[in-house]
Parts: structure tokens; C-alpha cells; sequence
């Protein structure tokens, strides 16, 4: 519960990933961080690195009640919104791929989430990230996003070079949800000045 001061046995590799982007880094190329909470819903960053970024995504890959043998719904639910909550509120730009945590915990995505963190990616100004790494992204979620003004984000969480901007089932879920053609009025605006 001490954010990254309380990860045990990590190895420091901020160093070399700020090295590594800074010759790529400039008006078009932005470097960013995806960040977890801990189970205080501190974020799992050092606050430098933080500021450092050029765009924060917030995440959600691990609920203290999940981790349970018998997990309890109602509880992990909960825990799930008040961690999306200290997310908001410590600033992220994307809450990365919504109530996945769920579905590799063997969980069906609970629908009675949707509501209340939509109110909650509203009230913070956050946008929602569309994702299918391991994930099936719920349409409904994301029309109530868009019926709510919240802009829509595109990941594809690449973990090889082949997955990097893969987005056709991004637009096709779009597209079932009744959003084609020019999405300019729905997807993040694209990022504008680089802090390099």
C-alpha cells in the first residue's frame, strides 16, 4: 500500500526507458507511462517519472479481492471503482482497457460497473481506452462513454511489433455501436506539444 516504495524486488529500468525515447522524442513522438494503483490506490510511479511523461494511462490489473480464493462481487466491485477513482484523481489521461481485470480473474464484466465509472471518467475529464489484448472490450460501455462526451482512446498494448496500431476491431466495435466515418468528434485529439 506504499505505491512503488512498496514494490519488493523490482529492478530499476526508468533510466533506460527515458534514454531509450529520448532520441525518438519530439513533436510527433510522444513518450508516455501506463500506470497500476496499489491497493490504496496509490499510483505505482515515482512521481518525477510522472511528470516526466507525456501522457499517463491509468490501469487496473489488480484488486486485493480478486486475489481472494472465494472472491466476493459486490467487494470487488468496490474496490475496483474506488481504485479507478484515486487513478482519476491523481491525473491519468486514458484508463486503459476497462474491466479487464475481471476477465482474467474468470469473472463475467460486471454491467452494473459501467454507470458509475463512466460518472467517474466524466467527472475527471479521462478518456476510455478500446482494447483487445486479452481483453473483449464491452460495446455497451463504450456507447454510454460516447453518450456521456467521453473521448475514446485506441490501445493495442503491443507486446510485439505486429500488434502496433492493429485497430481494425477498435473501429469495428465502433462501427457496432453506430460510430463510422469521421470519428474526430469522439477518439482523444491527438497529443500537441512534447515535454522532451
Amino acid at each position: 500500500e506504499n505505491g512503488i516504495g512498496g514494490t519488493i524486488g523490482r529492478a530499476e529500468r526508468m533510466a533506460d526507458y527515458w534514454q531509450s525515447a529520448a532520441p525518438f522524442r519530439n513533436e510527433a513522438v510522444f513518450a508516455g507511462l501506463e500506470v497500476d494503483a496499489d491497493f490504496a490506490g496509490n499510483p505505482v510511479a515515482e512521481t518525477a517519472d510522472l511528470e516526466r511523461a507525456d501522457i499517463v494511462v491509468g490501469a487496473v490489473h489488480w484488486l486485493q479481492e480478486l486475489r481472494r480464493p472465494q472472491p466476493d462481487a459486490a467487494r470487488a466491485a468496490a474496490e475496483f471503482l474506488r481504485t479507478v477513482d484515486q487513478l482519476c484523481r491523481h491525473g491519468v489521461a486514458v484508463l486503459a482497457h476497462p474491466f479487464r481485470v475481471f476477465r482474467r480473474a474468470g469473472m463475467p464484466t460486471p454491467a452494473a460497473l459501467f454507470a458509475p465509472t463512466v460518472a467517474l471518467l466524466r467527472e475527471h475529464g479521462v478518456a476510455a481506452e478500446i482494447n483487445f489484448h486479452t481483453n473483449e472490450p464491452p460495446p455497451q460501455f463504450f456507447a454510454d462513454c460516447i453518450a456521456a462526451g467521453i473521448r475514446i482512446s485506441f490501445g493495442s498494448d503491443a507486446h510485439a511489433l505486429y500488434e502496433v496500431g492493429e485497430f481494425h476491431p477498435h473501429l469495428a466495435l465502433l462501427e457496432e455501436i453506430g460510430c463510422a466515418g469521421d470519428l474526430s468528434a469522439i477518439l482523444l485529439p491527438p497529443l500537441t506539444s512534447s515535454r522532451a
